[in-house]
Protein backbone atom coordinates (compact mmCIF):
# COMPACT_ATOMS: atom_id res chain seq x y z
CA UNK A 1 0.00 0.00 0.00
CA UNK A 2 2.67 2.44 0.97
CA UNK A 3 4.64 1.23 -2.16
CA UNK A 4 2.04 2.16 -4.35
CA UNK A 5 1.21 5.22 -3.19
CA UNK A 6 4.68 6.48 -2.99
CA UNK A 7 4.93 5.24 -6.86
CA UNK A 8 1.86 6.99 -7.61
CA UNK A 9 2.72 10.79 -5.87
CA UNK A 10 6.63 10.34 -7.78
CA UNK A 11 3.96 10.02 -10.94
CA UNK A 12 2.24 13.00 -10.10
CA UNK A 13 5.45 15.08 -9.02
CA UNK A 14 6.53 14.08 -12.36
CA UNK A 15 3.81 14.36 -14.59
CA UNK A 16 3.14 18.36 -12.87
CA UNK A 17 6.72 19.04 -13.45
CA UNK A 18 6.26 18.29 -17.02
CA UNK A 19 3.17 19.57 -17.32
CA UNK A 20 5.01 22.65 -15.78
CA UNK A 21 8.08 22.60 -17.80
CA UNK A 22 5.31 22.32 -20.81
CA UNK A 23 2.79 25.24 -20.22
CA UNK A 24 6.03 27.77 -19.27
CA UNK A 25 7.51 26.71 -23.10
CA UNK A 26 4.19 27.57 -24.45
CA UNK A 27 3.68 30.65 -22.73
CA UNK A 28 7.19 31.59 -23.41
CA UNK A 29 6.60 31.10 -27.16
CA UNK A 30 3.24 32.93 -26.92
CA UNK A 31 4.59 35.89 -25.53
CA UNK A 32 7.71 35.58 -27.82
CA UNK A 33 5.00 35.59 -30.98
CA UNK A 34 2.79 38.56 -29.23
CA UNK A 35 6.15 40.41 -29.00
CA UNK A 36 5.71 40.70 -32.90
CA UNK A 37 2.47 41.11 -33.75
CA UNK A 38 1.20 39.92 -37.49
CA UNK A 39 0.81 43.50 -38.40
CA UNK A 40 4.20 44.19 -38.18
CA UNK A 41 5.24 42.07 -40.75
CA UNK A 42 2.50 43.02 -42.92
CA UNK A 43 3.87 47.21 -42.29
CA UNK A 44 7.18 45.86 -43.43
CA UNK A 45 5.78 43.89 -46.59
CA UNK A 46 4.36 47.25 -47.39
CA UNK A 47 7.46 49.51 -46.83
CA UNK A 48 9.33 46.73 -49.27
CA UNK A 49 6.76 47.51 -51.88
CA UNK A 50 6.94 50.98 -51.39
CA UNK A 51 3.43 51.73 -49.69
CA UNK A 52 4.56 53.98 -47.36
CA UNK A 53 0.89 54.82 -45.96
CA UNK A 54 -0.23 51.18 -45.86
CA UNK A 55 2.83 50.31 -44.32
CA UNK A 56 2.03 53.29 -41.71
CA UNK A 57 -1.19 52.33 -40.35
CA UNK A 58 -0.33 48.15 -39.96
CA UNK A 59 3.14 49.61 -38.06
CA UNK A 60 0.56 52.00 -35.60
CA UNK A 61 -1.66 49.03 -35.23
CA UNK A 62 1.22 46.59 -33.85
CA UNK A 63 2.05 49.54 -31.54
CA UNK A 64 -1.55 49.46 -30.11
CA UNK A 65 -0.90 45.41 -29.77
CA UNK A 66 2.68 45.27 -28.53
CA UNK A 67 2.87 48.64 -26.54
CA UNK A 68 6.07 47.92 -24.78
CA UNK A 69 8.16 46.51 -28.05
CA UNK A 70 10.87 49.59 -28.66
CA UNK A 71 11.44 48.06 -32.24
CA UNK A 72 8.26 48.75 -33.79
CA UNK A 73 8.46 52.09 -31.94
CA UNK A 74 11.78 52.55 -34.23
CA UNK A 75 10.39 51.93 -37.24
CA UNK A 76 7.47 54.14 -36.79
CA UNK A 77 9.52 56.93 -36.24
CA UNK A 78 11.32 56.52 -39.28
CA UNK A 79 8.45 55.99 -41.08
CA UNK A 80 7.06 59.29 -39.93
CA UNK A 81 10.71 61.06 -40.18
CA UNK A 82 10.84 60.12 -44.05
CA UNK A 83 6.99 61.59 -44.63
CA UNK A 84 8.48 64.53 -43.09
CA UNK A 85 6.26 64.68 -40.10
CA UNK A 86 9.77 65.34 -37.75
CA UNK A 87 7.61 66.46 -34.55
CA UNK A 88 5.59 62.76 -34.53
CA UNK A 89 9.15 61.31 -35.21
CA UNK A 90 10.99 63.08 -32.20
CA UNK A 91 7.83 62.47 -30.18
CA UNK A 92 8.10 58.65 -30.58
CA UNK A 93 11.86 58.40 -30.35
CA UNK A 94 12.40 60.19 -26.83
CA UNK A 95 9.00 57.92 -25.77
CA UNK A 96 11.84 54.74 -26.33
CA UNK A 97 14.33 57.20 -24.40
CA UNK A 98 12.09 57.61 -21.06
CA UNK A 99 11.83 53.98 -20.80
CA UNK A 100 14.26 52.03 -18.07
CA UNK A 101 14.37 48.35 -18.87
CA UNK A 102 15.59 48.91 -22.61
CA UNK A 103 18.66 47.26 -23.73
CA UNK A 104 22.07 49.18 -24.55
CA UNK A 105 21.83 48.59 -28.00
CA UNK A 106 18.24 50.12 -28.39
CA UNK A 107 18.56 52.93 -25.90
CA UNK A 108 22.02 53.77 -28.96
CA UNK A 109 19.66 52.82 -31.70
CA UNK A 110 17.13 55.44 -30.33
CA UNK A 111 19.40 58.23 -29.77
CA UNK A 112 20.68 57.77 -33.14
CA UNK A 113 17.60 58.14 -34.27
CA UNK A 114 16.39 61.31 -32.01
CA UNK A 115 19.57 62.93 -33.52
CA UNK A 116 18.70 62.25 -37.24
CA UNK A 117 15.24 63.71 -36.34
CA UNK A 118 16.22 66.57 -35.20
CA UNK A 119 19.13 66.85 -38.48
CA UNK A 120 16.27 66.76 -40.80
CA UNK A 121 14.06 68.84 -38.44
CA UNK A 122 16.94 72.12 -38.94
CA UNK A 123 17.40 71.55 -35.10
CA UNK A 124 21.19 70.81 -35.99
CA UNK A 125 22.53 72.05 -32.30
CA UNK A 126 20.01 69.97 -30.47
CA UNK A 127 21.37 67.14 -33.14
CA UNK A 128 24.77 67.59 -31.96
CA UNK A 129 23.65 67.60 -28.18
CA UNK A 130 21.77 63.74 -28.83
CA UNK A 131 25.24 62.71 -30.87
CA UNK A 132 27.12 63.63 -27.55
CA UNK A 133 25.17 61.95 -25.23
CA UNK A 134 25.08 59.07 -27.49
CA UNK A 135 29.45 59.23 -27.44
CA UNK A 136 29.32 59.17 -24.41
CA UNK A 137 26.82 56.22 -23.52
CA UNK A 138 28.40 54.42 -26.50
CA UNK A 139 32.13 55.50 -27.30
CA UNK A 140 32.44 52.64 -29.96
CA UNK A 141 29.36 53.89 -32.21
CA UNK A 142 31.49 55.30 -34.77
CA UNK A 143 27.31 55.95 -36.51
CA UNK A 144 27.09 59.18 -34.39
CA UNK A 145 30.42 60.58 -35.69
CA UNK A 146 29.32 60.29 -39.32
CA UNK A 147 26.00 61.93 -38.72
CA UNK A 148 27.94 65.08 -37.04
CA UNK A 149 29.95 65.00 -40.08
CA UNK A 150 26.49 65.63 -42.08
CA UNK A 151 25.61 68.12 -39.54
CA UNK A 152 28.79 69.88 -40.04
CA UNK A 153 28.57 69.74 -43.79
CA UNK A 154 24.81 71.08 -43.77
CA UNK A 155 25.75 73.70 -41.67
CA UNK A 156 29.05 74.35 -43.73
CA UNK A 157 31.09 74.28 -40.45
CA UNK A 158 34.34 73.01 -42.24
CA UNK A 159 36.49 73.27 -39.37
CA UNK A 160 34.82 70.69 -37.00
CA UNK A 161 33.40 68.17 -39.86
CA UNK A 162 37.54 67.85 -40.56
CA UNK A 163 38.21 67.44 -36.99
CA UNK A 164 36.11 64.54 -37.27
CA UNK A 165 37.38 62.95 -40.18
CA UNK A 166 40.79 63.33 -38.33
CA UNK A 167 39.35 60.67 -35.43
CA UNK A 168 37.88 58.30 -37.80
CA UNK A 169 40.66 58.25 -40.01
CA UNK A 170 41.22 54.64 -40.32
CA UNK A 171 37.75 53.83 -41.36
CA UNK A 172 37.42 56.13 -43.95
CA UNK A 173 35.74 54.03 -47.58
CA UNK A 174 36.03 55.64 -50.93
CA UNK A 175 32.90 58.24 -50.57
CA UNK A 176 34.79 59.27 -46.88
CA UNK A 177 37.88 60.11 -48.78
CA UNK A 178 36.69 61.95 -51.50
CA UNK A 179 33.96 63.84 -48.98
CA UNK A 180 36.87 64.80 -46.39
CA UNK A 181 39.46 66.18 -49.21
CA UNK A 182 36.85 68.28 -50.74
CA UNK A 183 35.82 69.39 -47.23
CA UNK A 184 39.29 70.78 -47.04
CA UNK A 185 38.97 72.50 -50.67
CA UNK A 186 35.76 74.22 -49.65
CA UNK A 187 37.68 75.26 -46.39
CA UNK A 188 40.48 76.86 -48.85
CA UNK A 189 37.71 78.20 -51.65
CA UNK A 190 36.30 80.00 -48.04
CA UNK A 191 39.97 81.64 -47.71
CA UNK A 192 40.53 82.45 -51.37
CA UNK A 193 37.28 84.57 -51.27
CA UNK A 194 38.73 86.35 -47.96
CA UNK A 195 42.21 86.30 -50.21
CA UNK A 196 43.70 84.54 -47.14
CA UNK A 197 46.01 83.25 -50.27
CA UNK A 198 48.49 81.32 -47.61
CA UNK A 199 46.12 79.34 -45.76
CA UNK A 200 44.06 78.12 -48.80
CA UNK A 201 47.17 76.82 -50.63
CA UNK A 202 48.04 74.51 -47.38
CA UNK A 203 44.65 73.31 -47.03
CA UNK A 204 44.45 72.62 -50.74
CA UNK A 205 47.98 70.78 -50.35
CA UNK A 206 46.35 68.80 -47.65
CA UNK A 207 43.69 68.19 -49.44
CA UNK A 208 45.52 66.33 -52.75
CA UNK A 209 47.78 64.34 -49.50
CA UNK A 210 44.59 62.57 -48.89
CA UNK A 211 43.03 62.23 -52.33
CA UNK A 212 45.08 63.03 -54.76
CA UNK A 213 42.54 61.72 -57.41
CA UNK A 214 39.46 64.66 -56.72
CA UNK A 215 39.14 66.64 -59.91
CA UNK A 216 37.12 69.44 -57.59
CA UNK A 217 40.33 70.09 -55.52
CA UNK A 218 42.20 70.83 -58.91
CA UNK A 219 38.81 73.19 -59.39
CA UNK A 220 39.89 74.89 -57.01
CA UNK A 221 43.72 75.51 -57.76
CA UNK A 222 42.60 76.67 -60.75
CA UNK A 223 40.39 79.15 -59.09
CA UNK A 224 43.17 79.78 -56.24
CA UNK A 225 45.90 80.58 -59.29
CA UNK A 226 42.69 82.43 -61.28
CA UNK A 227 42.53 85.31 -58.25
CA UNK A 228 46.17 85.68 -58.28
CA UNK A 229 46.06 86.11 -62.11
CA UNK A 230 48.89 83.84 -62.70
CA UNK A 231 46.54 82.45 -65.66
CA UNK A 232 49.32 79.86 -67.00
CA UNK A 233 49.33 77.90 -63.78
CA UNK A 234 45.18 78.05 -63.22
CA UNK A 235 44.68 76.78 -66.65
CA UNK A 236 47.13 73.55 -66.01
CA UNK A 237 45.09 73.06 -62.63
CA UNK A 238 41.39 73.39 -64.75
CA UNK A 239 42.89 71.19 -67.38
CA UNK A 240 43.71 68.17 -64.49
CA UNK A 241 40.50 68.92 -63.21
CA UNK A 242 39.14 67.70 -66.68
CA UNK A 243 41.04 64.79 -67.28
CA UNK A 244 39.74 63.72 -63.78
CA UNK A 245 35.78 64.77 -64.69
CA UNK A 246 35.03 66.04 -67.95
CA UNK A 247 31.41 66.94 -66.86
CA UNK A 248 33.60 69.44 -65.09
CA UNK A 249 33.48 71.81 -68.33
CA UNK A 250 29.96 72.57 -67.29
CA UNK A 251 31.18 74.79 -64.94
CA UNK A 252 34.18 76.12 -66.30
CA UNK A 253 32.93 76.98 -69.64
CA UNK A 254 33.81 81.20 -69.07
CA UNK A 255 37.40 80.37 -66.83
CA UNK A 256 38.70 78.47 -70.08
CA UNK A 257 37.94 81.23 -72.15
CA UNK A 258 40.21 83.33 -71.25
CA UNK A 259 42.69 80.95 -72.40
CA UNK A 260 41.46 79.44 -75.70
CA UNK A 261 38.52 80.29 -78.13
CA UNK A 262 37.70 76.41 -78.93
CA UNK A 263 35.97 75.01 -75.88
CA UNK A 264 35.63 71.83 -77.47
CA UNK A 265 39.44 71.27 -77.63
CA UNK A 266 39.39 70.58 -74.23
CA UNK A 267 36.54 67.92 -73.98
CA UNK A 268 38.31 65.75 -76.76
CA UNK A 269 39.71 63.22 -74.75
CA UNK A 270 36.05 62.40 -73.77
CA UNK A 271 34.22 60.64 -76.86
CA UNK A 272 30.61 61.17 -75.34
CA UNK A 273 30.66 64.14 -74.16
CA UNK A 274 32.51 65.48 -76.96
CA UNK A 275 29.78 64.08 -79.38
CA UNK A 276 27.04 65.74 -77.05
CA UNK A 277 28.75 69.05 -77.64
CA UNK A 278 29.14 68.59 -81.48
CA UNK A 279 25.87 67.37 -81.94
CA UNK A 280 23.83 69.60 -80.10
CA UNK A 281 25.49 72.44 -81.95
CA UNK A 282 24.78 70.42 -85.62
CA UNK A 283 21.11 70.93 -84.24
CA UNK A 284 21.22 73.72 -83.58
CA UNK A 285 22.34 75.20 -86.83
CA UNK A 286 19.88 72.90 -88.01
CA UNK A 287 22.41 71.11 -90.01
CA UNK A 288 20.78 67.34 -89.63
CA UNK A 289 22.87 66.17 -92.84
CA UNK A 290 25.96 67.10 -90.63
CA UNK A 291 24.79 65.86 -87.40
CA UNK A 292 23.88 62.87 -89.07
CA UNK A 293 27.53 61.91 -90.45
CA UNK A 294 29.41 63.13 -87.61
CA UNK A 295 26.59 60.45 -85.23
CA UNK A 296 27.01 57.70 -87.70
CA UNK A 297 30.87 57.92 -87.91
CA UNK A 298 31.43 58.02 -83.52
CA UNK A 299 29.39 55.00 -83.44
CA UNK A 300 31.64 53.24 -86.03
CA UNK A 301 34.63 54.40 -83.59
CA UNK A 302 32.72 53.14 -80.53
CA UNK A 303 30.24 50.48 -81.66
CA UNK A 304 29.12 49.25 -78.14
CA UNK A 305 27.58 52.77 -76.81
CA UNK A 306 23.95 52.69 -76.94
CA UNK A 307 23.89 56.39 -75.56
CA UNK A 308 25.31 57.60 -79.29
CA UNK A 309 23.13 54.87 -81.06
CA UNK A 310 19.86 57.15 -79.26
CA UNK A 311 21.53 60.65 -80.53
CA UNK A 312 21.88 58.68 -83.75
CA UNK A 313 17.88 58.22 -83.36
CA UNK A 314 17.40 61.31 -82.47
CA UNK A 315 19.06 62.85 -85.29
CA UNK A 316 16.91 60.41 -87.79
CA UNK A 317 13.26 61.50 -86.36
CA UNK A 318 14.01 65.04 -86.39
CA UNK A 319 14.79 64.42 -90.30
CA UNK A 320 11.58 62.16 -90.31
CA UNK A 321 9.76 65.66 -88.02
CA UNK A 322 8.45 62.35 -86.30
CA UNK A 323 8.63 65.03 -82.79
CA UNK A 324 6.40 62.44 -80.52
CA UNK A 325 9.72 59.96 -80.65
CA UNK A 326 11.91 63.03 -80.54
CA UNK A 327 9.91 63.87 -77.53
CA UNK A 328 10.35 60.46 -75.81
CA UNK A 329 14.78 60.62 -76.62
CA UNK A 330 14.88 63.96 -76.01
CA UNK A 331 16.25 63.51 -72.48
CA UNK A 332 19.67 62.20 -74.33
CA UNK A 333 19.90 65.95 -75.75
CA UNK A 334 20.33 66.29 -71.65
CA UNK A 335 22.45 64.64 -69.71
CA UNK A 336 20.58 63.15 -66.53
CA UNK A 337 23.18 63.04 -63.79
CA UNK A 338 22.31 59.80 -60.84
CA UNK A 339 24.07 60.51 -57.39
CA UNK A 340 25.58 57.08 -56.92
CA UNK A 341 24.77 57.61 -52.88
CA UNK A 342 20.81 59.00 -52.64
CA UNK A 343 20.14 57.63 -56.19
CA UNK A 344 18.46 60.74 -57.15
CA UNK A 345 18.28 61.96 -60.86
CA UNK A 346 19.25 65.45 -61.66
CA UNK A 347 19.55 67.27 -64.73
CA UNK A 348 22.63 69.52 -64.07
CA UNK A 349 25.83 68.58 -62.82
CA UNK A 350 27.18 69.36 -59.59
CA UNK A 351 30.29 68.44 -57.68
CA UNK A 352 28.33 67.76 -54.60
CA UNK A 353 24.41 66.59 -54.85
CA UNK A 354 22.18 69.25 -53.49
CA UNK A 355 20.46 66.18 -51.69
CA UNK A 356 22.64 64.13 -49.33
CA UNK A 357 25.65 66.66 -49.76
CA UNK A 358 28.36 64.14 -50.69
CA UNK A 359 30.93 65.19 -52.80
CA UNK A 360 32.29 63.47 -56.11
CA UNK A 361 29.04 61.60 -56.42
CA UNK A 362 27.18 62.10 -59.54
CA UNK A 363 27.13 59.89 -62.56
CA UNK A 364 25.95 60.54 -65.82
CA UNK A 365 23.34 57.58 -66.25
CA UNK A 366 24.55 56.56 -70.00
CA UNK A 367 28.22 57.33 -69.28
Amino acid sequence: MNNNFIILTVTLAILGFLTGRLSYKLGKKKEKESVFPFNYFKGIDFLLNNQEDKALQEFINAAKISSRNAEIYLTLGNIYRNKGEYERAIRIHQSILVQEDIEHEVRARALLNLAKDFKKAGFYTRAINVLNQLEQFDKKNINAIFEKIDIYILGKKWESAINCYKIINKNLNELHINNFSSIYAELAKKYIKEKKFLKAKFLLKKAIQINNQNPYIYKILGDYYYKKNNFTKASLYYKRSLDLEPFGILFLKQRIKNFSNNIESYAKNNLLLFSYFKLREYIKNNQLENAEEFIYNKILENEKSDFLRELYLIVIFLKSKNYKVIKLLRKNLHFNFNCCHCKLSFKNFYWQCPNCKNWLTFKNRDI
